[in-house]
Parts: structure tokens; C-alpha cells; sequence
């Protein structure tokens, strides 16, 4: 199966490692080590080989140019494939008729470490054909392939944001706010260790691990803590948004 991937960002550079790649679009190729690629690399749509399955890695809103471009270059019958996890199938489904979205449920911080091994993998396409090579392509390496609807796939990304980049954001704070106070940051990575293990772990709903002065509703300690967060008002906003969260999730209504 001939694979082209359109991008180069981490989400890109994951399935390059992951997969058999036959050719990789670039804007600019002098960023490039290719010895450290088996695929071939062009940086002109003209130049990319006919393939069986295109996909476009690139970020969302350069999704609709890149559908574009690559109609004026590849057969109108091609399957090609988006790995968005917000953007609709329309965007390509619009210019080719064997569209496919394509988005793998994984953090890519680090797309040289990634193992596709078990990832899931959300598939929505246009018919059975672009169904049937997205899918023999992911299971290249045994993804758990599940089918997603548009409006489907984006309330999962959605939840991603949530148990992803909102909690690395939060502990990205925690870290800045110790540095700042001239602690090493790493005194939290236990308690880290410890949460993350007792979700992955758990034989009950996450709510139910939850422990602190919000879900104690110890008002006493949550005005003491905003209090001491004065100075940073970003950090005061988050928190007393969180623990109102938590006090609702529990009682329903009340809030502080």
C-alpha cells in the first residue's frame, strides 16, 4: 500500500515512525534530516507519486488549503484522509468523494516515542472503499478502530482537551508557581504518579477518587488558598472555577 502524508508536524512525524510512509510533503525541506527517514520528501504537490491513501497531518485550519492544493494534483477518485480531531469529513468530502477522518485518541508531545500499538484510532469515511484502506493501513499496528461521526469525533476530542492539555496546563502552573517560590517542582511528581495510577486503576467512577478541600467543602482552607493566590490572578480564577466544579458535581447546584 503506497502511503503519502501531507505535513510535518508532530502528529505527522508520529505516523512516519509508526507506518510505512512512501513519500512525505514538506514546505521546506532544509529543515529536514532525511537520514533520518526511510520515505522519500518532496516540497511540491506536483511531485507527490500517486498513492493509495493520502493523509493530511496538518493543523486544523490549514486543512481546507491543503484539500485545495491537492486537488488540482491527485485524481478526483483518491482516498484521501484528515487526522483532525474537530474538523469535519465535509472539508474533504466536499473536493473528493473517498473521503476519510482518520483521528488517533493520543497525546504527541513526543512523536518520536509514540507506539501506535493499541492506540485508538476514530474512522469516519464516505463509503465502504475509504473505509476498508484506512483501516487496513491503521491496522498496520493493531489500533483499536472505532467509527466516529463529525459531531461525534469532536465531542471526543473534546474530552481529550479536558483529560490532556487542560490537566498538563494545570500542572504546568503548579510547576511555575513552586519555581517561583524557589521549590523544586519535582516534589509533585509522586502525587502525579499516584492520581494518574488510581484513574488507570480505578473499579469506580473517577469522581469517586476525588479527594481536597473542595469536595470536603471546607470553606476555611478554599479562602485561606485564594487568599494566598492574590498575586496571581489567573491561578485564582482557575481555582475557585474548579472547586465550584467540584462542590457542583457533588451537590448539584450549590457553589461556593
Amino acid at each position: 500500500m503506497k502511503i503519502a502524508v501531507i505535513g510535518f508536524g508532530k502528529v505527522a512525524k508520529a505516523i512516519i515512525n509508526n507506518f510505512t510512509i512512501d513519500t512525505c510533503f514538506v514546505r521546506d525541506l532544509s529543515k529536514i534530516d532525511k537520514s533520518d527517514y526511510s520515505c522519500a520528501f518532496v516540497d511540491s504537490y506536483s511531485d507527490i507519486p500517486e498513492a493509495q491513501l493520502y493523509i493530511i497531518s496538518v493543523v486544523d485550519d490549514a486543512i481546507e488549503n491543503v484539500v485545495n492544493s491537492l486537488q488540482l494534483h491527485i485524481k478526483p477518485n483518491s482516498i484521501v484522509a484528515h487526522t483532525s480531531g474537530s474538523i469535519s469529513l465535509d472539508v474533504v468530502s466536499s473536493k473528493f468523494k473517498n473521503a476519510v477522518a482518520l483521528y488517533p485518541l493520543y497525546p504527541f508531545a513526543n512523536p518520536l516515542s509514540i507506539d501506535f500499538v493499541n492506540v485508538p484510532i476514530f474512522l469516519e469515511s464516505t463509503n465502504e472503499l475509504s473505509f476498508g484502506v484506512a483501516s487496513e493501513f491503521v491496522n498496520q499496528k493493531n489500533c483499536k478502530v472505532q467509527q466516529a461521526d463529525s459531531a461525534f469525533r469532536a465531542k471526543i476530542h473534546i474530552s481529550a482537551v479536558f483529560t490532556c492539555n487542560f490537566v498538563n496546563h494545570i500542572a504546568s502552573l503548579s510547576e511555575e508557581y513552586l519555581t517561583n517560590l524557589g521549590c523544586d517542582p519535582k516534589i509533585l511528581d509522586l502525587l502525579l504518579k499516584q492520581t494518574v495510577d488510581s484513574i488507570l486503576s480505578r473499579d469506580c467512577t473517577i469522581s469517586e477518587l476525588q479527594t481536597g478541600p473542595a469536595l470536603r467543602e471546607d470553606i476555611t482552607i478554599i479562602n485561606k488558598h485564594i487568599e494566598c493566590l492574590d498575586t496571581q490572578t489567573n491561578m485564582q480564577n482557575i481555582y475557585k472555577t474548579l472547586t465550584n466544579s467540584i462542590i457542583t458535581q457533588k451537590n448539584g447546584n450549590k457553589k461556593l
